[in-house]
């Protein structure tokens, strides 16, 4: 018998109910429900939502702190990563997406949060959120609390100083590619030589600082990206320091007749002055792909001068081949001159 207008029909809520019970023991597995049976029992019967935090409870920038340190401990920030996990939260129609992540540092056996860092007694799973950053926050966050607590990383996450930069005299960690050869007979570098190389050719003359309205490279662009053809004053009135790689690199580019090279820096979305350079050549075939391209380097300067390092490296076995090539020549010259004296 049906149920009157505007009653349930508990009898018949109770036979579907059977039905799908009597499935599961028969089966050993879920009932089967429809996308329209599944909605409405998630009205009825809603699933319980783990807790979810809408944001960070403080204002410290975790992250920033974690890459820094991870720039003077490692000089770049790939050591560190993160993992994240999405969570679906059922509602009446849908679902909402939670995150949590998981930060691992070199070192350790562990990812953080963990129990005694983040995760509490009782709790099996890093805390929810509902934005992606802020759990990569949380994440940083008892990334940098281990690190206070072991002693690795400065109290307050202070840091004095970047990481120093390679002297010239120094080796580099990563060389460029070998130049290509301009000569066929141009032989390799000897250190001996190598070492004489690293000071920059003397200058015809020095000019005179110009505004910025006429000064800049060969094609006009302004010195904010780029390194000027003149040299500009310092802010207490000296002029720049001529023992820097930048300028070394523009005297060596004057003296080899090549283009000035342009540092296009870009700086990090996430992490406040640390900088990725990649230096423009005017599209000269003479330069290999990406020569004096770094990333992820601590200030702005700081990331100039480690890409111009890298030119200056690269422009110094130009110059010694070409210095070798026009040896040899004044060589065969003068040996062509001893046999004619001799036969005449």
């Amino acid at each position: 018998m049906a149920a009157p207008s505007g009653q349930v029909d508990w009898a018949r809520l109770r036979a579907y109910i059977a039905t799908k019970e009597a499935y599961e023991q028969q089966h050993g597995l879920p009932a089967p429900l429809s996308d329209l049976e599944r909605e409405a029992i998630m009205t009825l019967i809603p699933q319980p939502r783990p807790p979810v935090q809408e944001s960070m409870s403080d204002s410290t920038n975790w992250l920033g702190l974690l890459n820094q340190y991870a720039q003077v401990k490692y000089l770049t920030t790939r050591n560190i990563t993160f993992t994240f996990e999405s969570v679906n939260l059922p509602k009446a129609k849908g679902f909402d997406v939670a995150w949590r992540c998981l930060c691992t540092i070199p070192g350790t056996e562990a990812s953080f949060p963990c129990p005694g860092y983040g995760i509490e007694p009782g709790e099996t799973d890093a805390r929810l959120f509902m934005k992606k950053q802020d759990a990569k926050q949380h994440a940083a966050k008892w990334a940098c609390d281990y690190l206070y607590k072991n002693n690795l990383m400065p109290a307050g996450g202070s840091f004095s100083r970047p990481p120093p930069l390679a002297s010239p005299s120094t080796t580099l960690s990563k060389r460029p590619a070998s130049p290509p050869s301009l000569l066929p007979t141009a032989p390799a570098v000897p250190s001996t030589v190598q070492s004489n190389a690293a000071q920059p050719a003397p200058l015809a003359k020095k000019r005179q600082a110009t505004s910025p309205a006429s000064s800049g490279n060969c094609n006009g662009n302004s010195s904010e990206n780029s390194t000027a053809t003149t040299a500009s004053p310092a802010p207490n009135g000296r002029e720049e320091d001529k023992s820097t790689a930048v300028v070394q690199v523009n005297a060596l580019a004057r003296a080899l007749g090549v283009p000035l090279p342009r540092y296009v820096l870009t700086e990090h979305r996430e992490m406040t002055d640390f900088w990725s350079v990649r230096v423009d050549f005017h599209d000269s075939p003479l330069f290999p792909p990406n020569l004096g391209s770094v990333h992820e380097v601590y200030t702005k300067k700081a990331a100039k001068e480690k890409s111009a390092e890298l030119v200056k490296v690269w422009m110094e076995g130009i110059r010694f081949q070409r210095d070798q090539a026009r040896r040899e020549i004044l060589q065969r010259e003068k040996m062509a001159r001893e046999v004619e004296v001799r036969v005449s």
